[in-house]
């Protein structure tokens, strides 16, 4: 059992050196607790139920860690040991009559129902502007093609922002950073999760990994202009030091970004300079 152990721990080492940036990140911290019950495995010598337990435990986590990652490890990720000592875990026997492992708190949740790093792709955010409401969308396609046609680039990272993913996004933030109680987390149609673990610390850590997964620096909003389809977050490159069309037709000389700024509040597209990548209706 060690040896599939250690074998699935390096399989899963190998797969994070593989993840984009973001996911690599809510990865590393999945492996972090499972790590703990790698080294409480390895505390156990001379225990033999103790030890079977925390090293299936482990094993059951990193095949699920890696199932999610879209990296499943080879054997599929349904474990089942018996230690032969009356104890089992993972995915016991049809028969009948065998005991299994004392469970540990919060283990009577569904894994997938607990908040985590998995939670991270779940209801995406848009990319398209054809999702954004109306007018608003014709006018970014508008100022992103005066862009081009002027040898600029844009790349679209986020449009219209479903609000299941502001609810996870704002209430992983509140949990993780703001010290909010898991179990007072309102309730959001469709969203069926877990943040309350059953001890404090796992319920931090998993709505941390979802914090890492998002990429967030700050706290999310619950009204932000991207769930009502009116922001649009890209990242404009090579236009600087070329001329454009304007929305009324002229030539404009795009010397800097406030320049660039300006033409796009004509267009409608106005810039919320705070935050580097965020255009919107309003500015907001």
């Amino acid at each position: 059992m060690r040896a599939e152990l250690d074998k699935g721990w390096r399989e899963a080492l190998a797969i994070a050196g593989r993840l984009e940036s973001g996911l690599k990140r809510s990865f590393a911290a999945e492996l972090q607790a499972i790590d703990k019950l790698r080294q409480q495995a390895g505390r156990s010598d001379g225990d033999p139920p103790a030890q079977v337990v925390h090293m299936a435990k482990a094993l059951i986590g990193l095949k699920r860690a890696c199932k999610v990652a879209g990296h499943p490890m080879a054997g599929g990720d349904d474990v089942a040991y018996d230690d032969g000592h009356g104890t089992t875990i993972g995915k016991p026997e049809s028969s009948g009559g065998e005991a299994t492992a004392a469970p540990e708190a919060g283990d009577d949740i569904d894994a997938n129902r607990r908040s985590g790093a998995h939670w991270v792709s779940r209801f995406p955010t848009s990319r398209s502007t054809a999702d954004l409401m109306s007018p608003f969308g014709g006018k970014c396609d508008a100022f992103i093609a005066a862009i081009e046609a002027a040898g600029g680039s844009v790349a679209i990272s986020a449009t219209l922002r479903p609000k299941q993913r502001a609810h996870l996004m704002h209430w992983a933030w509140q949990v993780a950073k703001a010290g909010v109680d898991p179990a007072k987390v309102p309730a959001e149609a469709g969203v069926d999760i877990e943040w309350d673990h059953g001890e404090a610390a796992a319920s931090t850590q998993g709505a941390m990994a979802m914090v890492s997964g998002y990429g967030l620096a700050y706290k999310p909003s619950l009204t932000s202009r991207h769930i009502q389809g009116r922001a649009i977050d890209m990242t404009i490159t090579g236009i600087i030091g070329k001329t454009m069309q304007g929305k009324d037709g002229s030539d404009v000389a795009i010397a800097s970004a406030k320049v660039l700024h300006a033409v796009g509040a004509d267009y409608g597209v106005v810039k919320l300079v705070s935050d580097p990548p965020h255009w919107s209706d309003d500015g907001h």
